[in-house]
């Protein structure tokens, strides 16, 4: 996870997998990892794998994810695949749901990457309600609106709002 992931995606913290007793990690679930972190992993998603022009996972693969979510299968490799098929055919994203209300949505159109810590989903839609701030925030020319700016490693994390995420929720 460190050296083929974690390190070439340029992520911040160590992250880890919880173990079984024969000490194998679960790789079915219980990843560790900070939140600033998984929404580099999603940006990697979004970026087709590649970040600085280096491709860490591989873009074949993810373009074959986002082709099923577009024939409507709802679930392949640990992402949920979602597919709002009234916005276009493009209208895809992808979505790592955790045990307790973590959630890891990348929307590759958008290019939007939400990432949500909390223990417990509540009563909240989070699947519909991500799918809304990525189509409210789709810059398209096709809209008339600029396209979406390249990722900057530099950048600040940015909230649901545009203003800098300042909580890990």
């Amino acid at each position: 996870l460190q050296q083929r992931l974690w390190e070439p995606m340029g992520a911040a913290y160590a992250a880890s997998w919880s173990t079984d007793d024969a000490g194998r990690a679960k790789a079915f679930c219980c990843l560790h990892a900070r939140a600033i972190d998984l929404a580099r992993f999603g940006q990697l998603m979004v970026d087709g794998g590649r970040r600085d022009g280096v491709e860490i996972v591989p873009g074949d693969w993810i373009d074959g994810l986002l082709e099923r979510a577009r024939r409507g299968e709802g679930y392949a490799d640990q992402w949920w695949l979602l597919h709002d098929p009234r916005s276009g055919p493009d209208a895809v994203a992808l979505l790592a749901e955790g045990i307790l209300g973590q959630f890891v949505f990348a929307h590759p159109k958008s290019g939007i990457v939400i990432v949500r810590i909390g223990e417990g989903s509540g009563d909240l839609p989070w699947r519909r309600l991500f799918g809304a701030i990525a189509a409210a925030n789709q810059n398209t020319s096709e809209t008339g609106r600029e396209e979406a700016p390249p990722h900057r490693e530099d950048a600040a994390p940015v909230g649901a709002l545009g203003q800098p995420s300042t909580t890990a929720d």
